[in-house]
């Protein structure tokens, strides 16, 4: 081979390898997996692709509307009714309070008329046993007017005064009965002996006035305390 013809076949070498590299390099790379499943599943040559769009349109398009209806239940639903439920709890908690605020003046209106009704029971009593001190002491008035008249020789008008003495004796008979039984039975007995012992004009019924005197000022002592 002449020098000449190895020089051209160097030449074409280099120009096939160049060619080769070209034509590798113009060769499209190919799709991954994931690319020909989808373009595969939404192949708009096939049925079955035209029908997935479809139905992906549909999917989107439901998604907005869902969206647009979570919107609106949220706006127009949702935070009114929160609103409302808000405002309700808050009157609520006022109620409550006021509530509780109720039953503390509740309560301290009971323990005040609680005190008040014990004050009263406390005067009431207070009031009644100076009521029966009072009329203890009438009745130790009318027996020594009695005494007196008797010493007068007045004795209708002696009469007079242990009659009403009775009368105010008889009134006393709950209290007195209540801190000796017996002083009450043996003063109406003795008293009830002197009015009679004055229909004959006895002068021994100075005596017994003086001893029945004597029980009653005992009797006042023990249950109001000494004059002062």
């Amino acid at each position: 081979m002449s020098e000449d013809e190895q020089k051209s076949e160097n030449i074409e070498q280099p120009e096939t390898k160049e060619s080769i590299g070209r034509e590798e390099a113009a060769q499209p790379k190919k799709p991954g997996l994931f690319k020909r499943f989808h373009r595969w599943l939404y192949n708009p040559e096939t049925k079955f692709g035209r029908f997935n769009r479809r139905m992906r349109t549909a999917f989107f398009v439901a998604l907005v509307f869902l969206a647009i209806g979570v919107g609106v239940m949220y706006f127009f639903l949702y935070r009114p009714t929160l609103t409302v439920l808000q405002g309700r709890n808050a009157e609520f908690d006022a109620l409550q309070a006021e509530n509780t605020q109720a039953q503390k003046d509740l309560t301290a209106q009971y323990e005040e008329v609680s005190r008040l009704n014990s004050e009263l029971i406390k005067t009431t009593d207070q009031l009644a046993k100076e009521q029966n001190h009072l009329e203890l002491m009438r009745l130790l008035n009318d027996l020594m007017e009695a005494k007196y008249y008797i010493a007068d020789d007045s004795f209708d008008t002696a009469r007079a005064s242990l009659e009403s003495a009775q009368t105010r004796l008889a009134g006393l008979e709950t209290a007195i009965k209540a801190a000796d039984p017996e002083l009450y039975s043996s003063v109406s007995t003795r008293l009830a002996g002197s009015i009679a012992d004055l229909r004959v004009k006895s002068f021994n019924t100075a005596m017994d006035i003086t001893l029945i005197v004597n029980q009653l000022r005992e009797f006042e002592n023990k249950s109001f305390g000494p004059e002062k």
